[in-house]
């Protein structure tokens, strides 16, 4: 999600995971969240398969 720092307001969501055998896509997959070294991207668990993902 990108949030205007002024308004507050959200300006863009985007699906990180997109697994559609759930409501919404992805739901409760996305925990342990953490930067990548390169700082371009992170690293997620998908808890559905418990594996660590990176989302850039």
């Amino acid at each position: 999600v990108e949030i205007d720092p002024e308004t507050g307001k959200q300006l863009v969501a985007r699906w990180i995971n997109t697994n559609k055998a759930m409501t919404p896509p992805g739901n409760g997959n996305l925990f342990g969240i953490t930067m990548n070294a390169a700082g371009d991207g992170f690293y997620f668990v998908a808890d559905d398969v418990n594996t660590v993902v990176l989302a850039k």
